[in-house]
This record gives C-alpha cells, sequence and structure tokens, in this order.
C-alpha cells in the first residue's frame, strides 16, 4: 500500500509477509523521513512492509520501505532496510547492541573506506541514518535486494561458492580494520574501547553467558560417538568444560596483539546477506548485523564461520584454500592501504597459528548455532522467547539457562564432526 505521507508521531500500518498490517513504530517513520528530506525528494511518498521473517533474527525487527517521489523533477526511489528493536521497552543490552552497530556503519566505515581505498563491492550496506538516541533505536540501510541479495537457506550448510565470497568480504573487513589500527591508531584506539568497553561489564557479561555456557551438556549428549572412559570423551569433557570460563577471562576483551582489530563478532549465515544470478549463482556476499562488533582475535570471525556453517565433507575438501584466500584477501587489503609488507601486520604462520588459538570458540558455538540454523517454527519461537526474556530483565544472571538445545541426529553429527576435525589438526 502507498502511503500519503509520513508525519512523525503519526500511526502508521505496514503490511505484514501474512497480508495483515502491523504498526510501524514512530523511530521508524522518522528515519525513513529523515532519509528522504536528506536524499532530497520534494514530494515523497512511502511504502512500508515487513522485512523479517521467523528465524531471522532474534534482537531486532525489520521493515522496508520504498521512497518514491511523485515530482519527476525530485529524487530517484530508494529502497531501504529500517531495524529497531522487537519492542519499545529500552534496556542496557539493546543499547550498547544498536550503539555498536551506530558507531561502525556511521563512524568507523566511513575511516575504513579511505584508508583502504575500498570500492564496490563494499562488505557491508550502506548507512543513511542511525538513531541511538530515541526510547527506541532504528537503523535505516540501503535495500541489498534491488542487487539480487538475500539471506541463504539458513538450513543448508555453506558450499565451498557461498563460503569464498564469505571469507572475501571478512578478509576485506578484517584488513581494513588492522589498516586502520597502523593508520590512525588515535582515532581507532577510541573507537575500539568505545565498541569493546560493554563486554568489561557484568551484565553484558553474564548476558552472553545465559547464552554460550548452553553448550557445555555437550559432553552428555554425545556420549553415543565420545564414550566415557576414551581418550576422546576425556577431551571433550574437559574442553566443555573450562573453555567458557577462558573464553570471559582472556578472550572476550584482549589487549592489542598479533590479528587482534575490530571484529564483526557474530559470524555466521544468519547475518549475511549473498548475491545471486538469474541462473541460481551466488555471486557476492555482503556482511550485516554488526551489532556485537568489538574489540577482539579476528580469527575468532572465520573459525566461527566455518566451523558451525559447514559440512565436514567441505571441509575436507576445501578448508586449505579457503583460508589462504582470507589471507590473500586480508594482505591484499592491507597492501592497498599503503602496507608494502603485510608480513609485518599478519603473516601466514602467525594467522594459521592465531586460527588454532581461537578454534575452540566456533566449536563452542557449533552446537547453539546449528540448532538455531535448523529450528522449525516452534523452535524459532522458543528461541525468541528466550532472547526476549533475557533482553528483558535488568539482571540478566535472573534468566540464564533458560533455553536449551534440541539435540536432534543432525545437530549431535554436525557437532561430533566440528569435534573430529579440531581434534585431528591438534585444536582441541
Amino acid at each position: 500500500m502507498w502511503l500519503l505521507a509520513i508525519v512523525p508521531g503519526s500511526a502508521v500500518l505496514a503490511m505484514a509477509s501474512s497480508g495483515s498490517t502491523m504498526d510501524v513504530p514512530a523511530v521508524v517513520q522518522d528515519g525513513i523521513a529523515a532519509v528522504a528530506s536528506k536524499a532530497g525528494f520534494k514530494k515523497p511518498r512511502f511504502h512500508i512492509e515487513s522485512g523479517s521473517n521467523a528465524g531471522d533474527g532474534y534482537t531486532s525487527i525489520i521493515y522496508r520501505a520504498i521512497i518514491h517521489d511523485e515530482d519527476t523533477t525530485g529524487a530517484d526511489e530508494m529502497r531501504l532496510i529500517c531495524k529497531t528493536t522487537l519492542s519499545d521497552t529500552g534496556n542496557m543490552v539493546h543499547d550498547f547492541l544498536f550503539d555498536a552497530e551506530s558507531v561502525l556503519y556511521s563512524t568507523i566505515v566511513p575511516v575504513l573506506m579511505d584508508v583502504a581505498k575500498l570500492k564496490e563491492p563494499l562488505p557491508w550496506p550502506k548507512c543513511f541514518h542511525a538513531n541511538t538516541t530515541s526510547a527506541r533505536p532504528c537503523l535505516v540501510l540501503e535495500d541489498k535486494c534491488v542487487e539480487r541479495f538475500r539471506m541463504a537457506n539458513r538450513r543448508v550448510p555453506l558450499d565451498e561458492h557461498h563460503a569464498r565470497h564469505a571469507v572475501t568480504q571478512l578478509g576485506r573487513f578484517h584488513g581494513a580494520t588492522m589498516a586502520m589500527a597502523l593508520q590512525r591508531p588515535a582515532e581507532f584506539d577510541a573507537l575500539a574501547d568505545r565498541l569493546t568497553a560493554p563486554y568489561r561489564t557484568d551484565a553484558v557479561r553474564t548476558f552472553w553467558k545465559s547464552w554460550m555456557l548452553v553448550a557445555e551438556e555437550t559432553p552428555a549428549m554425545m556420549l553415543e560417538r565420545y564414550p566415557e572412559g576414551t581418550a576422546a570423551h576425556a577431551k571433550v569433557k574437559r574442553f566443555f568444560s573450562t573453555f567458557g570460563d577462558k573464553y570471559f577471562s582472556e578472550l572476550m576483551t584482549p589487549g592489542k596483539g598479533v590479528g587482534n582489530s575490530i571484529m564483526h563478532g557474530d559470524c555466521h549465515v544468519n547475518n549475511m546477506l549473498f548475491q545471486y544470478d538469474e541462473a541460481g549463482a551466488v555471486t557476492g556476499c555482503c556482511l550485516i548485523d554488526f551489532q556485537t562488533a568489538r574489540f577482539s582475535h579476528t580469527a575468532l570471525d572465520l573459525g566461527t564461520l566455518l566451523l558451525s556453517c559447514t559440512e565436514k565433507a567441505m571441509r575436507d575438501r576445501h578448508w586449505d584454500d579457503l583460508l589462504k584466500h582470507y589471507h590473500t584477501v586480508l594482505q591484499n587489503t592491507l597492501r592497498d592501504a599503503g602496507i608494502k609488507d603485510p608480513d609485518t601486520v599478519y603473516s601466514w604462520d602467525q594467522f594459521v597459528a592465531r586460527l588454532g588459538d581461537m578454534a575452540g570458540f566456533g566449536l563452542f558455538l557449533t552446537p547453539l548455532l546449528v540448532h538455531g540454523m535448523g529450528a522449525d517454527e516452534e523452535q524459532v519461537k522458543e528461541l525468541q522467547s528466550s532472547c526476549a526474556t533475557v533482553l528483558s530483565e535488568d539482571d540478566p544472571a535472573a534468566t540464564a539457562g533458560v533455553f536449551k538445545i534440541k539435540w536432534t541426529s543432525e545437530v549431535r553429527r554436525r557437532v561430533g564432526d566440528v569435534i573430529d576435525d579440531v581434534m585431528r589438526w591438534g585444536w582441541m
């Protein structure tokens, strides 16, 4: 439906995918109107519809908007994605998630593009508007669907083609942030600290533990594959009983070190868009949802993506090539930023060593991510309810453990395959 106008603060309805209507939050209306004004629309008209599908996300709701100028001398049509919180009940966790994404798009991205001389296709969507000062935050981004981008089927592990496009953009992003750290150190340090400071607070760390520690039951759930009394079971039990504490004490907010920079923080298939040609072949990737961006080990991103979002058969055939491609892209990005010898920043040997050190994070998240990506409609609702419960509490510790993984045969198989690989590579 075409809406005749948007009046800030007025009630506006959007069309949901089911055909029903839904309220559009005032902050979304205001954001769209602000973009239209800045873009030079003379007589704008707006079409808004729901952009969220079940399982797409658990902390935000998405609206799609089209701005059309009825004045033929005005601006060209714009298609937008508007992102806000699931409810207008704000809390500290929601605030820092949206603040991080706003800082990255509005402040960090322009510096990355300047320092690393990045050109299209960019690793991220363009951001036209960011409001994190209202009671309810809102980001307005370009709608990449115009360029044939869409989410991949989250239930299908990434093949080598999807994975290659994903690590290409991840390598460009990581390389650009490392270049920024060298070329604009004071600016980088200030912004990195702003992104990372919330993770040093007890409230945020407790919130994260409430999700990560559901994986501690993994050894008990994998007894058929790794029976008690075997060396493999002992390794699995020791890892899952100790890695959580290691992550929160050593890995979540590290100091400066080789391979450490601003990273995505939640790098899996649900936080990426893929571009397809008319024949259905994948031709590109765009990273999205930078809500957990912070200064940490960049290898955490790569380990999460390539362990939890792929099948063992694909890893067996393409693992080495994907790692080499990622590292080559990262180093080429450093060269484009004027760094003549990228090995002085992040050599191949340093990269492989860091990936081995950080692989435990991808393994630790695999049970949760495989369950979440394969969730049916009922399980999606459970995940959304659990997330909403945690986000609505002033004390996240009160809701720790509200979510349980459903250990299907598929989850057990995928988790076991990752465990086998990590053991074989000597990383457990």
